[in-house]
């Protein structure tokens, strides 16, 4: 009887472990997927993705987003639908795609060990989930900027024409997906231009491709650039982001992390990983150590000093030059955007865990980032974190009269409320329309809307006081018959939401 080594069913098994994670990445994504109602901006791609590809298009162009997402998502829900589970369930196709992906970049730059933790870590991270949630196209993002990073990776060592061409699609299609694969794009170049001046001879004709490689991706972008042009003018002259403090640096990393506890934990091993000194005790091995970090390396750059400096340009590029352009341009920077830079975080973190020993040690780490991400994945689902405006609008349905008025404090707000309103022949009206304010003349206004009406609704939501203003001149001519508080947290703007629901009805 013959007994087969241990270390040859390592693969086996390590494909067994990725395909569980794999499985319950997705499942923690698709559980109550349906559930949640659909807020303002997912309820746009959808109706953005009913259009004719033209009329999609063109619309898109007046928005801040390229297009591709909603045209994929346009052709996925004349197959499947526009229901709040189907319309989602495509973000959750790409974001079990974007684990399998972030394994394959973690082996290719270190080992099969450092894929499979970071893919544990994605597969539970509840940011990711949340925006994998989402009808919107952040893990779309994030797939196609594993694949362009694995595709540049793979061209640099390899030199292929596949992989060229396979990184020009991907990064097309990530710029397509979102104006934070710019971003993406410029530390992908940062990285490769700092390592060719430090050793020009041996990357030469790697250079050499990468240029035409880039090249190309510009020519595929240039039908988008008189839209995107058309977009940076009217985020230059109007756009709804603050202006960032100094701490918002810090805020994505928080987020990728999901909690305190996590954050601190992903830090200091983010910390450790970014050592190369972890572990040498021994003064001339130290020594030996830092000269080694200098040497140009054999392997066109990709000793573990490159694969460091990878990581940290990749995480960091899309975090700082927004802050920067924040700071002295205009406000650009938001922490969802920069979602494309965290598979470099986990990256970072899954390297720290492999390089902890003894083997107990790295043990134990993963159990704690298994269960702190259990932890936070409950926390998350016992939280209502869209706002409820299928319950909102379910109660109009049924209590509110064909001659009511409904007033909307935030013109906005209707486009949620309608996806789920179907007594579409009420009247509904914005107050006050556009970027009004609620000074006296205006109203005055409010009062020749309401004449005609026995019974008003007005619904407030994502309001910071100014609508008390309302409630006080409604309160002149009519009695407040009814009002109910929805309460939620609306986990894509950080905080908590409370849409309030009036029903006024005129004084005798």
């Amino acid at each position: 009887m013959t007994f087969s080594h241990p270390c040859n069913n390592l693969p086996k098994i390590r494909i067994g472990i990725l395909m569980i994670i794999l499985l319950a990445g997705f499942f923690v994504r698709v559980y109550h997927l349906g559930t949640p109602s659909l807020w303002l901006d997912e309820v746009y791609s959808i109706s953005l993705s009913k259009m004719s590809l033209s009329q999609l298009v063109a619309e898109t162009s007046g928005d801040v987003h390229p297009p591709l997402y909603y045209i994929f998502l346009h052709y996925w829900i004349s197959f499947f639908g526009s229901s709040e589970f189907s319309a989602r369930f495509m973000s959750v196709i790409f974001a079990v795609l974007a684990i399998l992906m972030i394994y394959k970049v973690g082996n290719l730059i270190y080992d099969k060990n450092v894929g499979l933790l970071s893919a544990l870590i994605l597969a539970f991270s509840v940011y990711h989930i949340h925006y994998s949630q989402e009808a919107r196209m952040y893990s779309q993002a994030v797939l196609f900027t594993l694949v362009s990073m694995f595709c540049m990776i793979k061209h640099q060592r390899e030199n292929k024409l596949i992989f060229a061409g396979g990184y020009i699609v991907s990064a097309v299609c990530l710029i397509y997906s979102h104006v934070y694969g710019l971003f993406i794009l410029a530390a992908q170049n940062i990285y490769v231009l700092t390592l060719f001046f430090l050793n020009r001879k041996d990357l030469k004709p790697i250079l050499i491709n990468w240029i035409f490689m880039q090249f190309a991706v510009v020519i595929l972008f240039v039908p988008w650039i008189p839209a995107f042009m058309g977009q940076i003018i009217r985020v230059h002259s109007d756009y709804w982001i603050p202006t960032p403090p100094i701490r918002k640096i810090a805020t994505p990393l928080y987020m990728y992390s999901g909690s305190w506890a996590l954050f601190t934990f992903f830090v200091s091993l983010s910390c450790l990983s970014a050592s190369q000194y972890v572990f040498i005790k021994d003064s001339e091995k130290w020594k030996d150590h830092f000269r080694s970090l200098w040497k140009r390396h054999r392997t066109a750059g990709f000793a573990d000093i490159w694969k460091l400096y990878l990581l940290l340009t990749w995480l960091s590029v899309p975090i700082i030059l927004p802050f920067l352009i924040s700071i002295f341009f205009k406000p650009i920077l938001m922490t969802r955007y920069t979602l494309v830079a965290s598979p470099a975080f986990y990256l970072l973190t899954s390297k720290a865990i492999r390089h902890l020993a003894p083997k107990n040690i790295l043990t134990s780490c993963t159990i704690v980032i298994i269960l702190l991400s259990l932890f936070n994945v409950h926390a998350y689902y016992k939280t209502v974190n869209k706002p409820p405006w299928r319950e909102v609008a379910m109660h109009l349905d049924s209590s509110a009269l064909d001659t009511d008025l409904i007033i909307f404090h935030k013109g906005y707000c209707r486009r949620s409320f309608n996806y789920y309103f179907k007594r579409q022949q009420l009247r509904q009206i914005p107050f006050p329309r556009d970027n009004e304010q609620e000074t006296d003349d205006i109203l005055k206004n409010l009062d020749d809307l309401v004449r005609d009406y026995s019974r008003v609704w007005l619904i407030l939501a994502y309001g910071e006081g100014e609508e008390r203003l309302i409630l006080e001149q409604l309160n002149k001519q009519y009695a407040s018959r009814y009002h109910r508080k929805y309460l939620s947290f609306a986990y894509a703007l950080g905080k908590s939401v409370t849409i309030d629901v009036f029903l006024f009805q005129k004084k005798e």
